[in-house]
């Protein structure tokens, strides 16, 4: 089992736009639909799937090194976001474009193509074989595109803990709470998302700042979040028991700013905590410290956004310990998950797969099904599954599996043998099995010591007794 009990920094979302090239001298004039003067300028003879092509090809997308991306991978939606004419999807990558014309007015110019990178998306990157760390991903977009312009960047900080007063309804309770100065940047009041339970407002999610501000702070019950959206059985292999997330939305305001300090060398994680600093800071008065509380609070130099100066103020050790530089979230620039050995693959076989695999190998040998056509359709349907990672694993797993006592120098398992061990064993608790129904249901039938595979089902039927395993008749596998 994998537990998460570090904290970390991702990257969560990416929005570039690039434009189109134009001839700055070559411009026409005329009337908009409202009749006011309109400029457009001769735009380079480009097509808009061309420079998709070209952000796909050197960005690696599409997960090859092919001089050409495939037409085949991209797939076209029918609506569109943002004022775009098109928008074209390459597995979690979202393309949308401003169709070109001959003469375009510079707004249309400069929206030509944005590349959307949501989390499923920068995940795919980070594994991509071409992918080296987020630091060259940067790089190469602005050297390629030098007139990239990142409109969206957020950087997002995970907690796998309690985070008491830190997590939304901790925060959502602090904001409201008279004990503390909760000083804000923002002169927006701070919203919250949530719902009533036991007669009192419960907060999943609280805002700091709005989506138009140069960045807007959103806090959050991930672990909720995830139960809601693929179930818990990740969370529980993972061992995950608490989760929060702390996000920080840039926007087109900061967002190049992010970008260029990243270009630069700067972790995201260094980012994110300067941000927070700037945004929020959580204070009590010298009154309440008194002189019995010195334990609970420490006073630290804060420099005050409004005034633009430095002030000596009391804070809970809780608040100082959060934005110490020495408990800043780990970046990981390369983002590549690591390969596990094959005995924590296996185990993890064993213990999440192997039940439901074994019981539907059964039902082929007690219905006299074809096993080599079973195990064959299971394979094709894995192998439409396989993702290049996975493929990259399987090499991986070969040198390993070389080790495994299965393994044969002529490069062939031995499959019968072992099958025929399974069936011998089935045998002996289908007779079991059906002894035992003989007793619960207090039917009185021959000595059942020599039942047989075939039997088996025609006595579940005889005494409506259900049986639970599902039929693969009639599928088209046997």
């Amino acid at each position: 089992m994998v537990r998460r009990t570090k904290d970390r920094v991702v990257l969560d979302w990416l929005r570039v736009t690039i434009p189109y090239k134009y001839d700055v001298n070559d411009c026409k004039s005329y009337l908009s639909d409202n009749n006011n003067a309109v400029k457009a300028y001769k735009v380079d003879k480009v097509s808009a799937k061309s420079l998709i092509y070209a952000v796909i090809n050197v960005l690696s997308l599409d997960g090859t090194g092919y001089t050409n991306a495939s037409l085949a991978t991209l797939t076209k939606l029918e609506n569109s976001l943002y004022g775009y004419t098109g928008t074209m999807v390459l597995g979690h990558v979202r393309i949308m474009y401003k169709q070109p014309k001959e003469y375009m007015q510079l707004s249309h110019i400069k929206m030509g193509i944005c590349l959307e990178l949501s989390s499923h998306a920068l995940r795919d990157i980070e594994q991509n074989a071409n992918f080296t760390n987020w630091f060259d991903f940067f790089q190469t977009l602005k050297k390629y595109f030098p007139d990239a312009r990142f409109a969206r960047i957020d950087i997002a900080s995970d907690f796998f803990k309690d985070m008491g007063h830190l997590s939304a309804e901790g925060l959502h309770r602090l904001l409201k709470n008279k004990r503390y100065f909760v000083k804000l940047s923002s002169r927006s009041a701070p919203r919250y998302q949530g719902l009533v339970r036991d007669h009192k407002d419960v907060a999943e999610t609280v805002y700091i700042n709005k989506p138009q501000s140069a960045y807007m702070l959103r806090v959050y019950n991930k672990f909720e979040e995830r139960v809601y959206s693929h179930g818990d059985a990740w969370l529980k292999n993972n061992g995950i028991k608490n989760w929060v997330r702390w996000e920080i939305q840039y926007n087109g305001e900061s967002a190049p700013q992010v970008a260029d300090q990243i270009i630069n060398g700067v972790s995201p994680a260094v980012i994110w905590h300067d941000t927070i600093q700037k945004m929020i800071s959580v204070q009590v008065s010298d009154t309440l410290v008194g002189t019995n509380q010195k334990g609970k609070y420490c006073k630290v130099n804060w420099f005050n956004p409004k005034s633009k100066k430095k002030e000596e103020v009391w804070v809970p050790v809780w608040w100082d310990s959060f934005m110490a530089e020495s408990h800043i979230p780990s970046f990981d620039f390369s983002g590549k998950s690591p390969h596990y050995t094959y005995d924590k693959h296996m185990a993890w076989l064993g213990r999440c797969v192997l039940p439901t695999f074994v019981k539907d190998l059964l039902v082929q040998i007690v219905q006299g099904g074809n096993v080599e056509t079973y195990l064959n359709h299971v394979l094709n349907q894995g192998l439409i599954k396989l993702k290049p990672k996975d493929v990259d694993d399987i090499f991986y797993y070969a040198k390993q599996i070389r080790k495994s006592k299965f393994y044969k120098s002529d490069n062939e398992f031995e499959f019968t043998k072992d099958l025929q061990d399974i069936a011998d064993k089935f045998t002996g608790m289908a007779t079991a099995r059906v002894y035992e129904l003989r007793n619960q249901t207090k039917i009185h039938r021959d000595d059942l010591t020599d039942i047989t595979l075939d039997s088996y089902e025609k006595f579940l039927h005889e005494h409506g007794i259900n049986n639970n395993y599902y039929n693969l008749k009639g599928t088209g596998v046997i």
